[in-house]
């Protein structure tokens, strides 16, 4: 060692260590070894191979705690002595300590290596221990005469601030942009042997194996080097999913195509729109051809392969008239087209008496009562159908009225038109079906001399049922007119619900009566059963529910 001085104080006897700073020493070079203990705990410091120039191996050590100060080496001192090839001490956790080292003549020079039973600072560093940039004087001096010596300086530069960063997360396939910063010049190199002297190089057509830690060393003006690293994930770039037809790919509107997706474990986007999910559906009118891509941790995959020859096609207007009403004789005209404007393909219609036809506008010649009814009309158009239909009155219309759901006993107005020639004395008939919608058997609800509106009552004996029709009929000359189109329920007065004829095992029913429900019948899960009655709702012996089940007084006609 050589360089700055101070006066060492004896510190001990040979080959013994003292805690006590002796002022009366030598004015000797010295060199510090600085650390900050990390653990707490005794350590130890030999020193070994020491030789001085004189050819005098006893070198002197002493031990300072939070700071030297060569100007005042009395202060901080711990414990110190001359010849010691080791030094130990009880250290501090996080307390800064100075190994202070120096030869034991004046003028004279060391060299020695120092260790520690932790290692904590550098062998023979060869500069003081400093952790700021600065400029430091150093003596050259002649051993046999202090006085003569020359300065040297050198000047210790800051590291300069290195900086690594990068485009990642990637997906494979893509480039890998390195940035650097902080140096004149650069070192890179990172997984599968990469190396680069680029300030910003690019690795293209990147794999999952160039994910890892890059670490660039970067220098400055000043030869002074600093070490940063970036960490790079390069993630997989998926497959493209795959696009799973629907059964029927040509449909007609208001038809829809669901399309199906598989082998994406992401997000699935579709060419169409750009709607994401599993599934599409398509409800527009137009012709299709459909990709898709899967997007996984930010990488997205080619797109699949096109799926083509989706279509779906307008549907046509259908719209049916007549040119009646008609009398018995008459020619009877139906009309039929497309209203959507374009010329279907095909026309078919179908009515009363097993009419049929293909042409769009037909005509019955001297038409009966038996030709009197609903007409439809079914128009194909490039594959696609519609249906209408047109109601033709010849003598007596079809009667209307308000309402499907009606109380045994209660009352109903219905409406009916004619357009025959009808003798004195003739009346109109309203009669009503059995519950199957046959009028073999028919009960006259009410009768009437003049066709218009007119109140019908169902007589109160009438039983359940949902498929009731109702038709006018003429007594001279005898004509019936159509059925109605639309069926009526009949609520009867009384319910009697026995066991197997009525039972319920799934579905909803909803059974109302005008008075009474006796129910001896089982309700299974999972149907779900309402009884409402006016009067009262039995349940008598046999009964049985396992599942929902509600029972209501409350009028029918609610």
């Amino acid at each position: 060692m050589n360089g700055p001085t101070y006066v060492r104080g004896l510190g001990g006897f040979m080959g013994r260590d003292a805690t006590e700073y002796f002022s009366s020493g030598n004015h000797v070079f010295y060199k510090t070894c600085s650390f900050v203990a990390s653990n707490s705990g005794n350590q130890t410091f030999t020193i070994t191979e020491a030789l001085t120039r004189s050819g005098f191996e006893y070198t002197h050590m002493a031990l300072y705690q939070i700071d030297f100060n060569p100007d005042s080496p009395a202060t901080n001192f711990l414990l110190g002595g001359e010849g010691l090839p080791s030094l130990s001490h009880t250290l501090v956790a996080g307390r800064r300590y100075f190994v202070v080292l120096s030869p034991y003549f004046e003028g004279d020079t060391d060299t020695f290596t120092l260790t520690s039973t932790a290692n904590v600072f550098p062998k023979n560093s060869g500069i003081p221990n400093s952790a700021i940039a600065e400029t430091t004087t150093f003596y050259v001096a002649n051993s046999e005469s202090f006085s003569c010596r020359i300065p040297v300086s050198f000047t210790i530069n800051s590291l300069p601030t290195a900086t690594a960063n990068s485009n990642s997360p990637i997906c494979t396939g893509t480039s890998l942009n390195l940035t650097g910063g902080g140096g004149s010049t650069y070192s890179w190199s990172g997984p599968m042997s990469f190396t680069s002297t680029d300030q910003s190089p690019t690795i293209t057509n990147t794999t999952v194996a160039a994910s890892g830690v890059y670490i660039l060393n970067g220098t400055d003006a000043n030869s002074c080097t600093s070490t940063v690293t970036t960490s790079v994930i390069v993630n997989t770039k998926p497959n493209a999913p795959t696009i799973n037809a629907p059964t029927e790919k040509v449909v007609c509107s208001p038809s829809t195509l669901v399309l199906t997706s598989s082998g994406c474990a992401g997000t699935v986007t579709w060419s169409q729109g750009g709607a994401t999910g599993s599934n599409l559906t398509l409800s527009t009118v137009g012709t299709y051809s459909i990709t898709a891509t899967c997007t996984v941790n930010g990488c997205t995959s080619d797109a699949s392969s096109s799926l083509t020859g989706l279509e779906i096609k307008a549907k046509p207007t259908a719209v049916a008239s007549n040119t009646g009403p008609y009398t018995a004789g008459q020619n009877i005209v139906l009309n039929g087209t497309d209203g959507s404007g374009t010329s279907p393909e095909s026309y078919a219609w179908t009515g009363p008496n097993g009419f049929t036809s293909s042409i769009s506008n037909p005509t019955i010649a001297n038409a009966t009562s038996a030709n009197s009814g609903i007409y439809y009309l079914t128009v194909t158009t490039n594959g696609c159908s519609a249906t209408a239909s047109t109601i033709v009155v010849l003598g007596i219309s079809m009667p209307s009225f308000t309402g499907t759901e009606f109380c045994a006993g209660s009352d109903l107005t219905i409406s009916f038109s004619t357009s025959s020639t009808f003798n004195v004395g003739n009346q109109f008939q309203v009669q009503l079906s059995d519950a199957d919608g046959n009028f073999n058997s028919p009960q006259i609800i009410s009768t009437t001399t003049v066709a218009g509106s007119v109140i019908c009552n169902i007589p109160s004996t009438t039983v359940g049922g949902e498929n009731y029709r109702i038709k006018v009929v003429s007594t001279d000359p005898v004509e019936s007119g159509s059925n109605s189109s639309v069926a009526l329920t009949v609520n009867p007065l009384i319910y009697n619900l026995v066991s197997l004829t009525n039972d319920y095992t799934s579905g909803t029913a909803n059974k109302k009566v005008v008075n009474t429900i006796n129910a001896s019948n089982k309700i299974i899960s999972p149907a779900n059963v309402l009884y409402q009655a006016g009067k009262s709702v039995l349940l008598t012996p046999g009964f049985v529910s396992s599942s929902v089940f509600r029972a209501e007084v409350k009028s029918c006609d609610n």
